[in-house]
């Protein structure tokens, strides 16, 4: 049996930059993901976290949609401002987990600039494995994200806990037969994982 977790939202917080960028690039409150600037954009991003893109082009399509330059001062507006921490909680279940001989490891929608910082603080070194979807040229919640993973670590799907912050994530991965559960806080993964008799 192996375990999968996700990165953002589960093993860290303050993952998410959309506020910040949205208040350097001077757009109102009314902005909540970028979502909101259309499908252009957020097909843009998917690429981006598929590693398909440069952040260069992303912001690219996201000028030509809403109009606003983006200086290119050869800095990552992405890694500027994210600045995640790992939730102490969670990470000492997974430590329980690998205490226990269980294989851990990270299935993650993440762009190069995120990983990169994520590296820099040594927040992956927890996990045996990190699927990143930069690299995989795929993204949750595509079961090919999943099967992938599966494949890779050569097990049955019915040998995986997954856990993720997203609904449409566990669904995803529980429709190629993996043991899922939405995340929510550590306490509510322990007893997932007890379920499960991991812990």
């Amino acid at each position: 049996m192996i375990c999968i977790f996700d990165m953002g939202g589960v093993l860290v917080r303050n993952h998410n930059v959309f506020p910040a960028l949205s208040r350097y690039l001077g757009f109102d409150e009314s902005c909540h993901s970028f979502a909101d600037f259309g499908k252009e954009v957020s097909d843009s991003l998917r690429l981006y976290s598929e590693g398909r893109i440069s952040e260069n082009e992303f912001w690219t399509v996201f000028s030509s949609v809403t109009g606003k330059h983006i200086e290119d001062d050869g800095e990552s507006l992405f890694g500027r401002f994210f600045k995640p921490v790992i939730d102490d909680p969670t990470e000492a279940v997974i430590k329980e987990l690998k205490g226990r001989g269980i294989r851990v490891v990270c299935g993650t929608n993440v762009i190069k600039e995120h990983y990169d910082v994520h590296i820099a603080l040594s927040q992956y070194c927890i996990f045996d494995k990190v699927y990143p979807s930069f690299r995989m040229h795929l993204n949750k919640p595509d079961q090919e994200f999943f099967r992938y993973i599966i494949e890779k670590e050569g097990v049955l799907p019915e040998e995986c806990f997954f856990t993720d912050d997203l609904i449409d994530n566990v669904a995803s991965a529980e429709s190629v037969g993996m043991h899922s559960y939405l995340y929510s806080d550590a306490e509510t993964l322990e007893k997932n994982l007890r379920k499960e008799k991991l812990l």
